[in-house]
């Protein structure tokens, strides 16, 4: 049985829909500012062709999964300074990253999911063969700076603590990978749908989570999400790995879209993350990067 459409969201803390994507600048000037996605039509035949328009001084465009974001922002001026290219990017949750390209937001790389590549790829808006894995992250627990830190190194010691911890703060189930692994490890240490609804705490993602989760008020709150993420937020502490079974990775790979109007540029900035600055950056916050 489904648990999701009984879970409450709490007014401020409610995720994303859709298209409301967190959108970050990286360009050779040092203000961010937003960027507008088009919406590539679809129905012509010719909704992918190159624009003549377009040159070098022109960013690439990103989409990219929370759990990348932080090297995806800091590694944007070693790629200008590299290639003379530079790029822009969204960050956002791998699922509404997928409903943005599906709804035809056009976009030269994405950095999502091997789930997300095959929706994708079953409607046609891959490159063939432009795959690139970049690495692998895990989950695991947050609590605000300055909490004591819970005992969670056993499954039962996990189980535990989240019995005692009177609010979960984590991704939206529905669109972010990390927030669906956490409800696995829920369901599986035997907590039930109204047990988990009682203490959900949701949010667009899971750097959202972990600032939700240093602003909040309850006595003995907890945060549950990929490495990446609790690291993105210095006012929570991270605890550690879930332990034992209960650890799932995700990887994250590159990908060209269909709608990139620039393949050639597109696969050197899909070389690029797939190098060894971009991979270091990775490693830095969390991942086990791919050989």
């Amino acid at each position: 049985m489904s648990l999701l459409p009984s879970w409450p969201r709490s007014p401020t803390l409610a995720p994303w829909i859709g298209l409301a994507l967190l959108a970050i600048t990286a360009c050779s000037t040092s203000e961010p500012h937003s960027v507008d996605l088009a919406i590539a039509d679809t129905s012509s035949p010719d909704a992918a062709a190159p624009d003549a328009t377009l040159d070098a001084a022109t960013p690439l465009t990103v989409l990219a999964a929370g759990a990348t974001e932080g090297a995806v922002t800091d590694e944007a001026s070693v790629f200008e300074a590299q290639t003379g290219l530079s790029y822009t990017f969204t960050i956002g949750s791998a699922g509404a990253l997928r409903d943005l390209i599906i709804a035809g937001a056009k976009a030269d790389v994405a950095l999502v999911t091997p789930a997300v590549i095959s929706a994708l790829a079953a409607k046609n808006l891959v490159v063939v063969g432009s795959r690139v894995d970049l690495g692998t992250i895990g989950g695991g627990v947050a609590v605000r700076a300055g909490d004591p830190p819970p005992l969670i190194d056993t499954e039962a010691a996990f189980a535990q603590a989240l019995s005692d911890a009177d609010a979960w703060y984590y991704a939206d189930p529905t669109l972010a990978t990390a927030g669906a692994a956490f409800v696995a490890i829920a369901t599986k240490l035997g907590f039930t749908s109204a047990q988990i609804a009682a203490k959900s705490h949701l949010a667009a993602g899971g750097k959202e989570a972990m600032l939700a989760l240093a602003a909040a008020t309850e006595q003995h709150p907890l945060g549950v999400t990929q490495l990446s993420e609790i690291k993105a937020v210095p006012a929570v502490t991270y605890v550690g790995p879930y332990p034992g079974t209960l650890q799932t990775t995700t990887t994250y790979a590159a990908i060209i879209l269909q709608s990139s109007a620039r393949a050639a540029e597109a696969a050197e900035l899909v070389q690029f993350f797939a190098g060894p600055d971009f991979k270091a950056r990775l490693q830095a916050s969390g991942f086990v990067t791919t050989p």
